[in-house]
């Protein structure tokens, strides 16, 4: 994780929070969704793509 915002990153907010992320990766991201799982055993964040999966 960076410390500081370079140049190609964009920065959005989401029900508060700042979500920054590389401007290249734009097109790969639009249809994520990002949560968080506070139950044992899986305490992290989860990221869904909304986006169905085609080969």
């Amino acid at each position: 994780m960076d410390e500081q915002k370079s140049a190609n990153d964009e920065e959005i907010e989401s029900h508060g929070v700042p979500i920054i992320y590389n401007s290249g990766l734009k097109e790969y991201i639009g249809n994520l969704t990002i949560d968080y799982d506070n139950s044992m055993p899986q305490r992290g964040f989860i990221i869904k793509d909304s986006k169905p999966f085609r080969c």
